[in-house]
């Protein structure tokens, strides 16, 4: 019960906190619109076009990402995944280890977005358009994939006590969509220096 307790103040204390970062860089795209129009508009379209037809057509590709997010996340762990199983509608790993980023990662964390911004800056800007339509359509997939399978019925979510996982999810939704705005504005790397910096003058 205490580990309980520690672990609800320590994300009700990141909530606020992401959702305010979150929050100040949405003033990013008032300012700065030119820099998120191909994102936006792409992100929009082809969420519109997944939601419509997208159906069975997606299924598989998100069941293969949310056990691929897993993954990730028990090596990034310094865990080892023993078993990988994959169908259609449902899949499921088998691990050494679990915690609550790890279990949940699925519903938060837009890992083709993520990996499609660590690499924009290495592209020239001239390019910047083209491949920024690309990240709406992984944004668009990512958003996708959360409505579809975020939920109560989740078997992840229902490990995990409801007054930890849903306020754990919605601070990680807010950092994770900060960190695609703000890199859309400088750089992902810039955007977490910026993110720990506003975190050290809060403390210190």
């Amino acid at each position: 019960m205490k580990k309980l307790i520690l672990k609800c103040l320590l994300v009700y204390a990141f909530l606020p906190i992401a959702g305010y970062q979150f929050g100040i860089t949405l003033k990013n795209i008032i300012r700065f619109p030119s820099e998120y129009i191909f994102f936006g508009v792409s992100t929009i379209v082809f969420y519109f076009l997944m939601t419509r037809y997208g159906g069975r057509r997606l299924s598989f590709i998100q069941t293969f990402t949310h056990e691929l997010i897993h993954s990730l996340f028990v090596w990034a762990s310094l865990g080892n995944v023993t078993e990988f199983h994959l169908k259609e509608k449902s899949g499921y790993i088998m691990s050494d280890r679990s915690n609550i980023p790890m279990t949940l990662a699925p519903y938060f964390f837009p890992l083709y977005t993520i990996l499609l911004l660590s690499i924009r800056p290495g592209i020239l800007q001239s390019y910047y358009p083209y491949f920024d339509i690309i990240g709406g359509l992984s944004f668009a997939f990512y958003l996708n994939m959360i409505k579809n399978q975020t939920g109560l019925w989740q078997t992840d979510i229902k490990s995990i006590d409801w007054r930890l996982s849903y306020p754990f999810l919605i601070s990680m939704v807010f950092f994770c969509c900060y960190l695609v705005i703000e890199s859309l504005h400088s750089s992902l790397w810039n955007a977490l220096v910026n993110f720990g910096l506003f975190i050290w003058s809060l403390i210190f």
